[in-house]
């Protein structure tokens, strides 16, 4: 008897979900931080730096692992089914990684923002 692919990638879709959401967190905390310091004018830009950059990695790991695990769907080809919840999971995780990325971007013309505003 063969043995069904169709939970095939699914805990590697499931951590790049979990890791995605983890990712949305830290970039909003990140964001929030940056403008609690961008509002101080002796407050050390540090810790929204380091926020942010731990933001980032995590979001391509996860996005990474989401590609992963559509192209875990795209290369199943069996009689046996193919792993469709993997790639509902990717699918979201890469999703998330865009919102990600939007906010991100944002946190990171905050920074720029009152790095600029401090130097001059």
């Amino acid at each position: 008897m063969e043995q069904s692919n169709v939970m095939l990638g699914f805990g590697k879709a499931l951590s790049s979900l979990i890791l995605a959401f983890v990712a949305l967190f830290v970039c909003i905390s990140s964001l929030e931080i940056s403008t609690q310091v961008a509002s101080q004018w002796d407050a050390d830009l540090l810790y929204p730096i380091i926020f942010f950059l731990f933001a980032f990695a995590v979001s391509i790991i996860s996005f990474c692992m989401g590609i992963s695990s559509i192209s875990t769907f795209r290369h199943t080809h069996s009689k046996n089914g193919r792993p469709v919840p993997s790639l509902v999971l990717g699918i979201n995780s890469v999703v998330l990684f865009a919102f990600n990325a939007l906010i991100l971007l944002l946190n990171l013309f905050v920074l720029f923002a009152d790095f600029y505003t401090k130097i001059t």
